[in-house]
């Protein structure tokens, strides 16, 4: 059983130069318009069908995320943004009520529900430490999250066909602070349904970060586990993409400091992912990691596979570009 060993994004930044030669990044940014313009206008049709497009389609992005992912954070990132900009729970939730009385046995719309309280329960409680929290704050987050657990249970007979299903509930059972042994059974259920998509094992990452209910150790237990467990398919390229969102999520450029991270075994997935999805996104953000590792060898390698122009989002500022290329230069 997964776990018995070892006990999910801000609006992207996008530079004009990068996005014209990132096929991934102007994939994210269409698809994250395209929710949040339908969700203006209210076009739940039009919401409903891409959502069934990519789940059933298991349409993937240029780096090999799979669309689905990106719909439905597109839709949180929406209603994030809709409450910090002043839409009020009332007014959010009866958009919700819409979508659901237009649709009332859809897993999308199930799931776009549990999202909502979701979004609503962190505005209440606000995103700082849980020292910042008023202590009023608490009890009303945690009752939102319970309204979305129980949205999400109620609606599994028909939402579970949907792999976002697990990945919300996943969510909620981390925010919880539900038990390993409950979090284990959710995620052993979600990865033998839907093994092939990648936002489940990044939600398990969620669940086992030192800032939730777990600490590098685990991460990497649960890391050598999960690529054990999908080679055949995966190769090694699972235990690159954990890592690249252990990267993102806890560790920054940290990670070969703070982490139990096997730098030969994630290099051998990033060219497993590479021989799938040879992305300038998946490039350049594998050329950045091997610079972190300061592994000459495969950072050259990986800049002259690089197009002319930089994707800035990867490489932050040009100093640090210049520096490994300069590493990478010949001696």
């Amino acid at each position: 059983m997964i776990f018995r060993n070892v006990v999910w994004v801000v609006l992207l930044w996008w530079g004009a130069a990068g996005l014209a030669h990132a096929d991934e990044l102007r994939v994210r940014y269409e698809i994250d318009q395209r929710v949040s313009q339908m969700f203006n206008d209210r076009d739940y049709a039009a919401l409903e069908q891409m959502a069934a497009t990519f789940r059933d389609g298991d349409e993937t992005s240029p780096s090999g995320l799979q669309k689905l992912t990106l719909f439905y954070s597109g839709v949180s990132k929406k209603m994030e943004r809709s409450l910090r900009l002043g839409l009020t729970e009332p007014g959010l939730m009866q958009r919700v009520d819409d979508w659901q009385t237009a649709y009332p046995n859809s897993p999308t719309s199930a799931i776009v529900r549990a999202i909502a309280l979701r979004n609503v329960a962190w505005h209440i409680r606000g995103g700082g430490y849980a020292a910042s929290v008023d202590a009023d704050a608490w009890a009303p987050f945690y009752a939102k999250l319970q309204e979305a657990e129980a949205v999400l249970v109620d609606a599994k007979n028909y939402a579970a066909i949907d792999a976002h299903w697990y990945i919300e509930r996943a969510y909620v059972l981390t925010h919880q602070g539900a038990a390993p042994d409950a979090f284990a059974d959710h995620m052993e259920e979600a990865l033998e349904s839907h093994p092939g998509y990648y936002q489940l094992y990044f939600a398990a990452i969620e669940y086992l970060a030192p800032k939730w209910h777990g600490n590098a150790r685990m991460i990497e237990d649960f890391a050598q586990e999960m690529t054990a467990r999908t080679r055949d398919v995966e190769g090694e390229s699972l235990y690159a993409r954990i890592y690249w969102y252990v990267a993102q999520t806890q560790y920054d450029d940290r990670l070969f400091q703070s982490s139990y991270v096997e730098w030969d075994q994630m290099r051998t997935g990033m060219m497993d992912v590479l021989a799938r999805y040879p992305d300038q996104w998946n490039i350049q953000n594998f050329a950045y990691f091997a610079c972190l590792a300061e592994d000459r060898d495969m950072l050259g390698r990986l800049l002259s596979r690089m197009d002319d122009q930089p994707i800035m989002r990867v490489w932050r500022r040009p100093e640090l570009l210049a520096y490994c290329r300069d590493m990478a230069a010949p001696l």
